[in-house]
């Protein structure tokens, strides 16, 4: 699996309607990316639309106040993603792409990977 970066959002993600279940992630929810540097760091999409870093601690509970991290000014398309079990049992991988045009987030696309199954784009 390899290193990654942990991403967690504050702003409002596209609504996803699965087998007539919306999903939606608790606050804190941590998303993986392996588009930054890969070393157990953690960034925050804010309400704002930034996204902010902050370099891992290896200290326990992540602290996602969002005045513990910096903003990056980043400019680019940002991939994260998590996976999901549903009520019925089944598992879904979800992909997010945030846009950031001048360190604001513009748009979100994501793509829905049924497990064992073909992938379903929006």
């Amino acid at each position: 699996m390899g290193m990654f970066d942990s991403v967690y959002v504050e702003y409002d993600l596209p609504e996803i309607l699965l087998e007539d279940q919306k999903v939606s992630f608790f606050p804190g929810h941590e998303f993986q990316t392996k588009d930054m540097h890969c070393m157990m760091d953690s960034y925050l999409i804010s309400h704002e639309g930034k996204l902010l870093y902050r370099e891992s601690s290896w200290f326990g509970k992540q602290d996602l106040q969002a005045s513990t991290y910096k903003d990056t000014e980043f400019h680019g398309i940002l991939h994260f993603y998590t996976g999901i079990l549903l009520k019925s049992g089944n598992r879904y991988f979800i992909d997010y792409f945030a846009k950031f045009t001048d360190g604001i987030i513009v748009n979100i696309e994501y793509e829905i990977k049924p497990q064992n199954k073909k992938p379903y784009i929006r």
